[in-house]
């Protein structure tokens, strides 16, 4: 059984599209850690999912931490625990605000 560290960085975007992570269909992921500092001088609110096909194919998302306010200059995790995530499963977080945003996410990605 092959592991894998990862580290993902993005900045958070201000609406739901492409996600900041997908589990390779040949593997399982853990998620250690998810922490979004905020960049600039205001208030910024951010939600945090993970996301799942469903039977007929269709995503699914689950809201983990919503509308969660983050004072500026400061940071927040978006967990309290780890998240498995199961081939195909995507994270996805947005900010109420562009470019105000920063996230980091450790994770362990393990063969079957």
């Amino acid at each position: 059984m092959a592991n894998s560290f990862k580290t993902v960085v993005k900045i958070v975007p201000d609406e739901i599209g492409l996600p900041l992570y997908t589990c390779p269909n040949n593997k399982f992921a853990v998620v250690i850690l998810a922490q979004v500092a905020n960049v600039v001088s205001t208030t910024v609110f951010t939600t945090f999912y993970h996301s799942r096909l469903n039977d007929v194919q269709e995503r699914e998302y689950f809201e983990l931490l919503m509308d969660s306010p983050i004072p500026t200059r400061d940071a927040r995790s978006m967990l309290s625990g780890r998240l498995v995530l199961q081939p195909g499963d995507q994270i996805h977080c947005v900010a109420s605000a562009p470019n105000s945003l920063k996230i980091t996410v450790s994770l362990l990605e393990s063969d079957p």
